[in-house]
């Protein structure tokens, strides 16, 4: 896959120190695209066990082709199936996981409760505050509706076609939702911020589990539960829940954030730029 601001507009928005650093939300895109290429039929469930070891980080006039390798599907005793996925640059091993598919989405089950406590952020204050570095097209919190010291409630608007992001996309539909799993990683960066005055990244996700084909089209309410935490890292499950019906979407397991007082001054002068 050819990476590229020219390619990939999207990049233009998500840029750190004045870099474009490809959104860990599109690995989840483009694992599932590699596995779902040698496997027709299948359908993308999920992924176990995603690791960051270095991020995709581009100088502006720089274009780096990223390359997927795929291992075999290896059968589940449920009928499902694994599929290793790595993605390099050369001899640069970026990130790697394991995608799941299988011929029908799993079910869902309850969606974690509305419990969060009422928010510190005004709509739209958190952009332009410097709490997140995300420009135009990332700018996807509608609103924060809780926040407290046991987690996180926002809601997020869905991502446009494939084609508004990038030039000559693989596909006409995302796999999974892009905008929405960033505004996850967003969400807990407002969240680190509250509780340790400090941002955070995403290094690595236990679980992520789909139930539907696509996700609701306009919104999706994203409730990030802190399982435990330190002044370095944050580890929590995230609901994806449909706010017509209430339904689970999408649940992710173990997400992890590293954090780190240094981002601060990164996300600020990023905010700052775009806010120019």
């Amino acid at each position: 896959v050819p990476v590229s601001l020219t390619r990939c507009r999207f990049m233009a928005s998500h840029m750190l120190d004045a870099k474009p650093v490809l959104p860990v939300a599109m690995y989840i895109e483009w694992f599932a695209h590699a596995a779902l290429h040698e496997n027709p039929g299948l359908r993308f469930t999920g992924l176990q066990n995603l690791r960051v070891f270095k991020g995709v980080i581009l100088d502006s006039s720089e274009s780096r082709t990223l390359e997927f390798h795929a291992g075999k599907p290896v059968k589940t005793p449920d009928g499902a199936y694994r599929v290793d996925v790595e993605m390099r640059a050369g001899n640069v091993l970026h990130a790697g996981t394991t995608i799941l598919l299988a011929q029908t989405l799993p079910k869902p089950g309850e969606a974690t409760a509305d419990r969060f406590a009422h928010g510190p952020y005004a709509n739209n204050g958190y952009y332009d505050g410097g709490q997140l570095f995300h420009g135009p097209d990332f700018r996807a919190l509608d609103s924060v509706d809780g926040c407290d010291a046991s987690g996180i409630e926002v809601r997020a608007r869905t991502a446009p076609r494939p084609a508004d992001w990038i030039e000559k996309p693989l596909r006409k539909a995302w796999i999974a939702e892009p905008l929405v799993i960033d505004c996850a990683f967003q969400a807990l960066i407002l969240w680190t911020h509250h509780q340790h005055g400090s941002g955070s990244l995403p290094v690595r996700i236990g679980r992520y589990t789909q139930y539907a084909n696509t996700f609701p089209k306009g919104h999706v309410i994203i409730r990030a539960s802190v399982k435990e935490h330190t002044d370095h890292k944050a580890i929590a499950n995230v609901d994806f829940v449909n706010p017509r019906t209430g339904a689970l979407v999408a649940r992710m397991e173990d997400y992890e954030c590293v954090i780190d007082a240094s981002l601060n001054q990164a996300f600020q002068r990023s905010a700052l730029t775009f806010a120019k």
